[in-house]
């Protein structure tokens, strides 16, 4: 009965240490130069403390906090033609207006 109970515990610490986390830094990908050439080089960084900022070298574009639930996750302090609310897809974060996916643009993983 210990040992699977051991066994029980092990599981469970991998699983829960092996959970994906959206946190990490992000490009755009965008359809036909949709925000203009040399966009891709903006850098999205969620940060495990919750915090983001959005940044072109070092000029810093939006800043402020996210958070995900259910797959979906959201920026405050946006702006602008940005979207807050971005769907979970992998490695990749679609813009959503009125739950409707954006189609032409989109944050990716790198």
């Amino acid at each position: 009965m210990r040992i699977v109970f051991v066994i029980l515990c092990l599981m469970i610490l991998v699983a829960c240490s092996s959970a994906p986390t959206v946190a990490g830094k992000y490009n755009i990908e965008q359809e036909n130069n949709a925000f203009g050439e040399g966009a891709e080089k903006a850098v999205l960084d969620l940060r495990t403390d919750k915090t983001y900022d959005l940044t072109m070298g070092q000029l810093t574009l939006f800043e402020g906090n996210w958070s995900e639930s259910a797959g979906v996750v959201s920026l405050t302090n946006g702006g602008g033609n940005m979207a807050l609310t971005y769907k979970v897809d992998g490695n990749k974060l679609i813009p959503q207006k009125d739950g409707k996916d954006i189609t032409f643009w989109r944050f990716a993983k790198k």
